[in-house]
């Protein structure tokens, strides 16, 4: 597959190349496929979850809060606040 890169990016690519942050531009190309995958998913979940708190499937908040800061504490070995 050949990919042409605009113009606008070319700089952003060839920054982040002599950085080192990517070998080369097939790795850049596939690093930014998997995070628009993953931004597709985040979307999915985003369109489930408010469909569920439309049909009244939420959970309160405070419930959910105190849950994690004790999950945190317990973790921790810390006090919640």
């Amino acid at each position: 597959m050949n990919v042409e890169i605009p113009a606008d990016l070319t700089p952003f690519v060839e920054q982040m190349l002599s950085r080192g942050t990517y070998g080369s531009e097939a790795e850049m190309l596939v690093d930014g496929l998997r995070l628009l995958r993953s931004q597709e998913q985040l979307r999915t979940d985003v369109e489930i979850g408010i469909m569920q708190l439309d049909k009244g499937e939420g959970l309160d908040g405070d419930e959910v809060f105190a849950e994690l800061k004790e999950r945190a504490r317990q973790l921790g070995g810390q006090k919640a606040n």
